[in-house]
């Protein structure tokens, strides 16, 4: 393929690609699916982040799984944020704390909203 500009959006674009593929082979890698909603909110496209987030927390990750559950709902929390859904990323941040009470960023980001 050639160059051109873009090329920092082009390498994010396959990288969620790669990651979508990867959820696909192994949807049980939860991994997959947290690298895949960060690859596409920082493609701006936190609607579809937002969906693959929750699907990790509620399809994929074991509840014991403390500190995915955490991370995924504190990722589910900041594509919420951008979406202008404040209230339900207040409460996913609130959810990414009770799964892990000692997560600075998620009690910073709570007190942000």
């Amino acid at each position: 393929e050639g160059g051109g500009g873009g090329s920092v959006e082009g390498g994010m674009a396959k990288a969620a690609q790669a990651f979508s593929k990867a959820t696909e082979l192994a949807p049980r890698l939860s991994d997959a699916y947290s690298y895949l909603g960060n690859a596409l909110s920082e493609l701006g496209e936190f609607g579809k982040a937002r969906d693959v987030y929750q699907k990790a927390i509620d399809k994929v990750v074991s509840k014991s799984e403390t500190d995915k559950q955490s991370m995924l709902h504190f990722h589910l929390a900041g594509a919420l944020g951008n979406l202008g859904n404040t209230e339900r990323a207040l409460k996913a941040y609130k959810a990414s704390t009770r799964a892990n009470p000692t997560f600075a960023a998620a009690y910073t980001n709570m007190g942000t909203i």
